[in-house]
């Protein structure tokens, strides 16, 4: 598996998600007559004859809401029900209030002149009632698409433990294609990414797993995820056990907090991979992560915080030397202040050794906690004594901020 693929799928996912907002905010702004019009029944039917179902739509929901009599509403049965109880079961809920039979049976002769109805009509009809009644389709959207990111971990997961069980195991697995091997790795992954985790750490001896991937962030994105694809994405006491979540909460993730677990995925299978080949070839790691900075400083500059934060963070784990270790840092510690802002890394940086280091690091130092003159007075030696190039001061994220206010314009002089 090419390591770039651990990154490309998310950075798709990541440039969908504009374009699912974009459609779900237009869908969300058409009127029902539009979102029925553009129905499959609807696109057969002349404007005439949607025209008249619409009308007899609407005369339907008049009955449906002159049959409904609040007086003979009993709340007892539910009285005593906590919000948690509605929120899981609300049908429950309305039928111990209501006598949804005997309500329907009033419905019923409403629909009795659809029986001269063409099929198309009896489809429009439906269709307009319900785009009348329809949800917000944005959330709904938001929610598929935090789904859909969250879930390509386990496959990947299970692809490294696939290749690993043949390289650990080469005589109870002859082949990659063992239909045996592959059954094993799903056993082995079927779960949460504690067991991912444990496997990874524990079976295979990967040591490394533990520092380079934010399990917890993980951990969190997976009980989400399963509010979402098995529970309607309403908390519940699992959920809440884990998390601590109020029960009965509804997780409606905004655009930016799907665009935040994207980069936190990308980051974990980035991660994942690194250390996964760093086991089948010692040293690895140290070669991939000196090559990281590509797309950690792309990350950046794009205001992917989350995904850069996490590049950082298996930069540090498999980084060769103390000037790799301290450029992992500092990328690491640019993402969080971009994100998160200066203090977030403040207490971090200042404990920070850059003794026996080259100046640049100690310049580093100051620009994070925001001592501009003193990094600006050692950056003007630097450039002196041609330690810092002309390409340096364009490449370099950490100056990218002093860039945007013109203060390093007295070098283009």
């Amino acid at each position: 598996m090419r390591l770039g693929q651990s990154l490309e799928l998310t950075n798709a996912l990541w440039d969908l998600a504009p374009v699912v907002i974009s459609a779900g905010e237009e869908h969300d702004r058409s009127s029902p007559d539009d979102v029925a019009d553009a129905s499959p029944s609807g696109r057969r039917l002349d404007s005439d004859a949607r025209s008249r179902v619409r009308d007899a739509a609407c005369r339907w929901e008049e009955t449906v809401f002159s049959s409904f009599d609040p007086g003979k509403v009993d709340p007892g049965p539910v009285a005593s029900w906590t919000e948690a109880q509605l929120m899981a079961d609300p049908f429950g809920a309305v039928a111990t209030m209501i006598d949804l039979p005997s309500v329907a049976g009033q419905l019923m002769p409403a629909l009795a002149d659809a029986g001269s109805a063409s099929v198309d009509e009896i489809l429009y009809f439906s269709a307009y009632v319900q785009a009348k009644a329809r949800p917000q389709r944005t959330p709904l959207l938001l929610r598929a698409l935090f789904v859909t990111a969250v879930s390509t971990v386990e496959p990947l997961v299970t692809r490294m433990v696939h290749l690993l069980l043949h390289h650990t195991e080469p005589q109870t697995y002859a082949a990659l294609t063992d239909p045996t091997l592959d059954k094993k790795a799903r056993e082995l992954c079927a779960g949460p990414p504690a067991k991912w985790r444990k496997v990874l750490e524990r079976r295979f001896g990967i040591a490394s797993i533990t520092r380079a991937v934010d399990w917890d962030r993980l951990d969190l994105l997976w009980q989400d995820r399963n509010a979402m694809a098995h529970r309607g994405a309403v908390v519940d006491a699992r959920h809440n056990s884990s998390t601590g979540t109020a029960i009965g909460t509804i997780l409606d993730p905004s655009p930016d907090e799907v665009k935040s677990a994207i980069d936190d995925v990308g980051a974990a299978r980035y991660g994942i991979v690194t250390a996964v080949w760093d086991h089948l070839a010692p040293g690895m790691g140290a070669k991939l992560a000196a090559e990281i900075w590509v797309s950690l400083w792309e990350s950046l500059r794009a205001g992917r915080w989350r995904q850069a934060e996490g590049l950082g963070r298996i930069q540090e784990t498999f980084a060769d030397g103390p000037e790799m270790v301290a450029n992992a840092k500092v990328n690491r510690w640019l993402a969080r202040d971009q994100g998160l802002g200066a203090e977030a890394i403040r207490e971090e940086v200042q404990a920070w050794e850059t003794a026996g280091l080259p100046p640049e690091y100690l310049m580093a130092r100051y620009l994070l906690l925001r001592q501009d003159d003193r990094g600006l007075r050692l950056l003007r030696k630097l450039v002196t004594d041609g330690s810092v190039t002309r390409i340096d001061l364009d490449a370099w994220p950490l100056l990218d901020r002093l860039s945007s206010r013109g203060m390093l314009d007295e070098f283009d002089r």
